[in-house]
């Protein structure tokens, strides 16, 4: 006599050697039942990372399963393909699972497992848009900060041939917000654009990433002008001076070093 409390043979092979059929590596098992289980297998391709098996005590049981799996096929096969646009990888793969044995184990007819999976789509969609907002309002301060700069510069091209202050100190932010606009731009792949409810906390970060940079800026233009930064490059044409204005907003550890230079 069959056993419906145990899980079937080849659940239990899954459960017990972390290898399917087939031979390959199983990273972790997301959600099982007697009759099936959802399982992660280690690849690096992350469409083809989630396998679901399906094994009835009988074959009346199993149909019943996989009739269910054939309700939501198309929806669950969207959402895994989803899964890569999502941030929250982990989050929402363990989310599909899980929507996924709920749907094979359901025994309410009203359950609606398509449902479920058009709100975990429409959820990693929903997230995208956010991440490309958080983004562009967290680039936005640096590329106004340049174009704005860019446009005093060229109005004051005249006074750049007697190098005026008004030339020295407009042409200055200029190169310390293409330092700090490297520097954003350069690392802005290593942010997280999820982390704040509030899509405009991202600008005013942005707005303080640009701060930074002026502030840098104007400590190395303090220090050229005391002769603390000295070398036979700083002497040949205010080129020179603008390319250390373009470092100074690119690295944060500008001011550090000065002040240790100092102490020293």
């Amino acid at each position: 006599m069959v056993d419906k409390t145990e899980p079937t043979a080849k659940v239990a092979n899954i459960i017990s050697t972390l290898e399917d059929s087939s031979g390959n590596k199983i990273a972790q098992i997301l959600a099982m039942q007697n009759e099936f289980v959802i399982y992660e297998l280690d690849t690096p391709d992350v469409n083809n990372r989630l396998k679901v098996l399906i094994e009835g005590h009988s074959d009346e049981s199993e149909k019943q399963i996989i009739k269910k799996f054939d309700a939501v096929k198309q929806k669950y096969v969207k959402s895994k393909g989803m899964l890569y646009r999502s941030v929250n990888h982990g989050v929402m793969k363990n989310r599909i699972a899980h929507a996924l044995a709920s749907c094979l184990s359901s025994e309410d007819p009203s359950f609606d497992g398509n449902a479920v999976f058009d709100t975990l789509c429409k959820e990693v969609e929903e997230e995208q848009k956010r991440i490309v907002t958080n983004r562009f309002l967290y680039l936005l301060p640096v590329v106004l900060s340049v174009a704005i700069w860019f446009v005093l510069s060229y109005s004051l091209m005249q006074q750049r041939v007697v190098v005026t202050p008004n030339w020295q100190i407009v042409s200055g932010f200029l190169a310390s917000s293409l330092g700090a606009a490297v520097s954003i731009f350069s690392g802005v792949k290593k942010l997280h654009f999820e982390e704040f409810p509030y899509s405009r906390f991202y600008f005013f970060i942005g707005v303080e990433r640009v701060l930074l940079g002026f502030v840098v800026g104007a400590a190395a233009y303090i220090a050229i002008k005391s002769g603390l930064l000295t070398s036979s490059l700083l002497t040949k044409s205010y080129w020179s001076d603008l390319m250390v204005f373009v470092a100074a907003g690119f690295s944060e550890h500008f001011i550090p070093s000065i002040i240790r230079k100092i102490d020293a």
